[in-house]
């Protein structure tokens, strides 16, 4: 059966955020793969904060392959986010895996926290100024799904 992760982030310099959208099945390599795509952004700057919309997201993971992007960030740590990131989930299931991740944290520069709106989200980050902003460009990503993962599973 094929499964499918899209997703779309957008880098915005002058408030030194970073909003991601997922959208379908995570798995261990989809979600590496996404991450590589934005180390290699120009734009991309591990200082900004991060938002990431997952609420229309289900995970294809299991808890072993957890360490798989562990050692992912591990490898990459230098590079990723070291300032506030947000996660907005809305299932218990989302929340499990983000749990599960986040006993990993005191190997990571970043602060996690877990969100169950934009609002919370955007307070997290220092950014309720621009809770509207966030909206519209979470509302065209969206739209704009522009990046696919695809494989294939048992069940």
């Amino acid at each position: 059966m094929k499964k499918i992760l899209k997703s779309n982030y957008e880098i915005i310099p002058e408030k030194q955020l970073m909003i991601e959208l997922l959208d379908g099945i995570v798995t261990p390599g989809s979600i590496i793969h996404f991450k590589k795509i934005q180390l290699s952004d120009k734009q991309f700057n591990p200082s900004y904060n991060a938002i990431g919309d997952i609420t229309n997201t289900s995970f294809d993971v299991a808890t072993s392959q957890i360490n798989a992007f562990v050692n992912f960030l591990r490898s990459n740590n230098d590079s990723f986010i070291v300032n506030k990131s947000a996660i907005i989930l809305s299932t218990v299931n989302q929340q499990a895996y983000v749990n599960l991740f986040n006993t990993f944290k005191d190997q990571f520069p970043q602060s996690l926290k877990i969100c169950t709106s934009l609002a919370e989200a955007a307070t997290w980050v220092d950014r309720t100024d621009d809770l509207e902003f966030i909206q519209d460009r979470l509302n065209y990503l969206k739209k704009n799904l522009k990046f696919e993962w695809i494989f294939e599973s048992e069940y």
